[in-house]
């Protein structure tokens, strides 16, 4: 059984309640900035509102428009 709140490979070092947040949070950054720099994320939002678009067209609603979205 693995207990995160147990460090008992290095018993000097407090435990870090946050550690694997903060971790996984640095991780999802560096996959976001990664997928930003090789165009990933551009290509992604395109083919997302192409495929709305032809989705929403065959149901018949002719007038399809995207915003920017906020934060």
């Amino acid at each position: 059984m693995w207990d995160r709140r147990i460090t008992w490979w290095t018993p000097w070092v407090a435990p870090d309640i946050d550690l694997e947040h903060r971790a996984r949070l640095a991780a999802i950054e560096q996959v976001r900035a990664a997928a930003l720099e090789q165009g990933i994320l551009s290509d992604a939002a395109r083919n997302a509102r192409s495929s709305i678009s032809n989705l929403l067209h065959a149901m018949g609603i002719s007038d399809v428009q995207f915003l920017p979205a906020t934060r």
